[in-house]
This record gives C-alpha cells, structure tokens and sequence, in this order.
C-alpha cells in the first residue's frame, strides 16, 4: 500500500477472510486505537484477521475470551489443561510452530467497553517453539486468576488494574482471560493482488487449524 490507511487494510483482510473463513464476519476495533479486524463471530473459539497501525501488522488468530455463553468455555479450557496438558502434543505436529505466537491476556471490562491497561498482556506472542510446560503452567494459573474463584472459575475475577494513558488504579475490577494464536500474514499483504492475499490467509489457516481444533476439543462439553 502506497499511503497506509488502517480502513482500507481492514477491508482488504475482511475481503480475503469472506473467502478463506465464511461469508459473514463480524468486525471489530477502533480506528483511534489503530487496531481494526474481523471475526467469524462464533461463540467459544474463533478465527480472527486483524490489522495494527503502529506497527503496521496484520496477521490471522484463533481466539477464545473470557464470556460467559456456553457456561464460561475458557473455563473448561483451562481447568483441562492444567489437569493434563495437550498442547505439546499439537505443537510437536507443526511445521510452523516458531512462526505462530501465543497470547494470554486479561480484559478490563466498564460495562460493554473493555479499556486499555497496563496489565492487560499475560504472555504476548510467544513463539510455540519456546513454549515451555513450566511457562505454560503459569499461564494457566495466571489466566484462571481472571475468572471468579468463588464461583469455581466461571465468572469474571476482580482485581486492580491501571488505566491507560491516565494511570489512574482501579480497584476491584472485572477481568477476565483471553486466549489467542497468531500467525502473521507478511509485510506485502496488502501490497499484493486480492488472490495473493487469498493464497496467503488460506495457508496461514492451515498452519492454524491444528490449533484451531485444539481448543475447540478442550473447550466441547
């Protein structure tokens, strides 16, 4: 792209992402923010494309958060795997394990919105390569932290969080976990033609789909 604007990125992924994924995204984001995206808009586990402005990166995820429908999904997820982990099973299947990174992070919710703060990454993209059963362990508990112990983990937790850019600590209030693996689709995304860009999503799905049906196993009733 010539001159970078952050909606017609968007658009490009969502276009691409009608034909990899499904007909129907559901978009997301904020342009003042300068992160904008789609997803299937699936409850429990989901494919996701998105776009950053600063740095300019886009790249396409499988995603489960912290929601209550389904009775907390995140939940089942991570009381399996800290009873007995799987996803070094998966990882040894892939070829592009050090490109697909892992993400725990923890949302700060005012009402609907979810505003940004200071301890909001976990663990951020993490090569799968470097993922180690100690570290995957910690994230675990650190993630099941986010959710309501008094309620055997199917709730939002409370804790304190500071707020960004004001720095200003607001206590007792409601997080949650939110689990995501990336795979990035290249600086020359947008820069090449609508079947390129196709070609591109379609095979970072296949470097995702292992995954995709990991957490979907872990998270089925």
């Amino acid at each position: 792209m010539d001159s970078f604007d952050i909606e017609d990125a968007r658009d490009q992924l969502e276009r691409a992402f009608r034909k990899v994924i499904g007909p129907n995204p559901r978009q997301f984001g904020t342009r003042s923010r300068g992160h904008l995206g789609v997803s299937d808009g699936n409850e429990g586990v989901q494919w996701n494309t998105w776009v950053d402005s600063d740095p300019m990166e886009s790249g396409l995820g499988v995603n489960l958060e912290g929601l209550m429908y389904d009775d907390w999904p995140i939940a089942r997820f991570i009381e399996r795997e800290l009873a007995r982990p799987t996803i070094f099973d998966v990882v040894a299947t892939l070829s592009e394990a050090k490109n697909i990174g892992l993400t725990w992070s923890r949302d700060y919710w005012q009402r609907a919105a979810r505003p940004p703060i200071k301890e909001r990454r976990i663990v951020y993209r993490l090569p799968l390569d470097q993922l180690r059963p100690a570290a995957w362990r910690d994230y675990l508990l650190a993630a099941r932290d986010c959710l309501d112990s008094s309620r055997g983990y199917h709730g939002r937790g409370r804790q304190t969080v500071t707020l960004i850019p004001s720095g200003k600590r607001v206590t007792d209030a409601q997080v949650s976990p939110h689990l995501h693996f990336a795979r990035m689709l290249g600086p020359d995304f947008f820069s090449s033609n609508y079947d390129s860009q196709v070609a591109t999503m379609n095979r970072c799905r296949g470097d995702l789909e292992p995954l995709y049906q990991f957490v979907k196993q872990r998270t089925n009733r």
